[in-house]
């Protein structure tokens, strides 16, 4: 995956040690953990999650298949070439064991809840990276003069997008052009995918309701980035000005935007639009309206260790930033996507209580 493909280029105070490869090796080389705050209960039961070489939807997918649930709610997306903890809750499920082991996916009840998780409702995520690079020493000196809150553009990350084309926000325009009755080019894109639902939406015409908001949200996203590029290459964003760009909807031209949008990356979507008018068509017909995206993140620096040629850099970031688009901000565009990653998930036994194990429920 090349960022520009999904929108992204440009930085704001980076890159400070450009890499010229990955630079992590190991899944467990880069942790993401979720904290969420809910109420106990009684009525569905709340499963943490680890997975590892993952992607959150598939993961997901086999979970509820193993589980026979109707659905499995859950707070966000986690990278796939990771080790990454979050919070589940299935639905109507004909069993729920106390532990789970699947392919790359252990899960362990830890209790109940009333209702299910909601998108973005996670306080928090923890991310905990270690990097390995040749010039690891300039990073090291960068940490140490740092501030304790990094800023850094709020790009959406390549786990909205997906690693390899046709991207989702490809996908995405396809399938506006599908409801708007052009079928052809969905059809040629999802040919050349095999993941369960692609595969799904190609031999019955239907998708999850999770699945059809992931393709909208994409291509709101895209465009997202393109004109958040756009202001960071032509030196038009300030890392002290908090404002807002847009995530575009059917209303995008029939709404007054607040102030603290960013004028400019308004102008900029319209400009795009122009060229793509048929997308307020699109997102009608799906009822999207307009939402608001903050164009600057911050990130919370919560350890950074230099062991010999490699450096652990441990951070926060509240629900919605990306700790790959963080991580690019410091080591350049090739550092930041990770193809693939050694697993570290080599048995149940670190993870589960003795004595469990596959099948053992």
């Amino acid at each position: 995956m090349v960022w520009s493909d999904i929108g992204v280029r440009g930085f704001l105070f980076g890159p400070i040690a450009t890499a010229g490869k990955q630079v992590i090796s190991k899944c467990c080389d880069f942790i993401v953990s979720e904290k969420i705050n809910v109420e106990k209960g009684m009525r569905h039961p709340l499963y943490l999650v680890v997975k590892e070489r993952t992607d959150t939807f598939h993961a997901l997918h086999a979970l509820r298949k193993a589980m026979k649930c109707r659905e499995i709610s859950y707070c966000g997306l986690k990278d796939k070439y990771s080790l990454s903890i979050q919070h589940v809750v299935p639905i109507d499920c004909k069993q729920s064991p106390d532990h789970f082991y699947l392919d790359n996916v252990v899960a362990k009840k830890i209790g109940y809840v009333d209702r299910p998780l909601k998108l973005g409702e996670n306080t928090h995520n923890d991310f905990f990276v270690r990097i390995s690079m040749e010039n690891i020493h300039e990073l090291g000196r960068f940490m140490e003069k740092a501030s304790k809150k990094l800023v850094f553009p709020n790009f959406v990350g390549y786990q909205r997008f997906g690693l390899r084309r046709p991207y989702t926000h490809e996908l995405g325009l396809a399938y506006f052009k599908y409801l708007l009755g052009e079928r052809d080019e969905l059809t040629g894109l999802l040919s050349k995918k095999d993941g369960w639902w692609e595969m799904q939406l190609l031999r019955k015409g239907y998708i999850d309701e999770s699945i059809k908001l992931l393709l909208i949200h994409s291509v709101q996203s895209y465009y997202f980035n393109e004109c958040l590029s756009e202001l960071l290459l032509d030196e038009r964003l300030h890392a002290r000005e908090i404002q807002s760009g847009v995530l575009i909807g059917y209303d995008f031209r029939n709404r007054k935007h607040p102030g603290w949008v960013n004028k400019e990356h308004v102008d900029c979507i319209e400009d795009r639009l122009s060229k793509d008018d048929w997308l307020l068509q699109a997102l009608e017909k799906l009822g999207i309206r307009t939402r608001y995206r903050v164009l600057l993140g911050v990130a919370e620096i919560l350890i950074y260790k230099r062991l010999e040629e490699t450096m652990v850099i441990g951070f926060r970031l509240n629900p919605g930033f990306y700790g790959t688009v963080f991580l690019r901000e410091l080591v350049g565009d090739k550092g930041s996507v990770f193809q693939d990653c050694e697993p570290c998930l080599k048995t149940t036994a670190n993870l589960l209580p003795a004595g469990e194990g596959k099948g053992s429920f």
